[in-house]
């Protein structure tokens, strides 16, 4: 299973991407993504970001994330 945490940046990716880790996932925060080498992702570029219908086709079982937060604040 492949879990994908979208939204944008300063909406506790960071803090996702640490929890992720402490319970035994391979968890990577940054990009480019390495769809081979981890199960979770977070904070990537806009790029891999969009690319959430395309990653939900190829993995089937994948999970996503979505990260909001006030734009004013």
């Amino acid at each position: 299973m492949k879990i994908f945490v979208i939204g944008f940046n300063k909406t506790g990716s960071t803090t996702i991407h640490e929890y992720f880790k402490q319970q035994g996932f391979k968890s990577f925060h940054g990009s480019p993504f390495d769809l081979d080498k981890y199960d979770v992702f977070s904070d990537g570029n806009i790029s891999q970001i969009s690319k959430f219908k395309y990653f939900d086709q190829k993995f089937k079982d994948s999970k996503f994330i979505l990260n909001v937060r006030d734009f004013r604040s």
